[in-house]
């Protein structure tokens, strides 16, 4: 199995673009063309619903999830969304801008009862599904539309069998310094610098993929 591709899906609802802020989303067209030329070229195809924000697009994991399906995504998560930090202040002006202060109070209310009373979590793993009674019913609602869909798992099989450690080439070194610009005295090597080498190829493949979905 060569490559594998996820595609993250917040929201089918187009008129959300403009409230959710539309340079982070592309149109669900875009996604779900690119989901179905992968799947005919090939391309084992998976959809992450994410963030899943509870009082906002939570009803929309059936028909994420079956346009995905329809379009021949074979692999199916999701994660709850998480305020940490500073972080909270952008949704919440977001909130006062575009709802109601009561709905603001009932979403961020709800994001909290996923997360033990507060709007994020730090432990791995928990942090990505949440926790308590709601987390639980929005976990389960997923579960059980997926599987009725014919997800069979949320992620697809990978093996480390093919994997070979290859010394770090001066082009990806070099692209690692374009990339991040550190002072020459800080340069890393031996491992450090091969997967730091890597994330730079990947936001570079990154962001010329997702240019193509515009």
């Amino acid at each position: 199995m060569p490559a594998q591709c996820f595609f993250q899906i917040t929201t089918l609802d187009m008129t959300a673009r403009s409230r959710f802020g539309a340079k982070g989303f592309r149109t669900r067209h875009a996604f779900l063309r690119a989901i179905r030329t992968l799947t005919d070229a090939g391309v084992p195809v998976g959809v992450s619903i994410a963030p899943i924000i509870p009082g906002l697009n939570e009803s929309e994991i059936p028909a994420i999830l079956q346009a995905a399906r329809d379009a021949g995504a074979q692999f199916a998560t999701f994660s709850m969304v998480r305020l940490p930090g500073s972080g909270s202040e952008v949704p919440a002006d977001w909130l006062d801008r575009h709802v109601s202060q009561v709905k603001k109070d009932s979403v961020l209310s709800r994001i909290r009862e996923t997360h033990g009373g507060s709007l994020s979590d730090s432990r791995p793993m928990v942090r990505m599904t949440g926790e308590g009674e709601r987390a639980a019913q929005l976990g389960q609602l997923f579960r059980v539309v997926a599987e009725k869909l014919g997800f069979t798992s949320m992620r697809p099989n990978v093996t480390t069998e093919n994997f070979r450690r290859v010394e770090l080439a001066p082009m990806e070194l070099g692209l690692y310094c374009s990339l991040y610009k550190p002072k020459p005295s800080s340069y890393p090597t031996g491992d450090t610098a091969n997967l730091l080498a890597f994330s730079g190829w990947c936001l570079r493949m990154g962001s010329v993929f997702d240019a193509g979905l515009s």
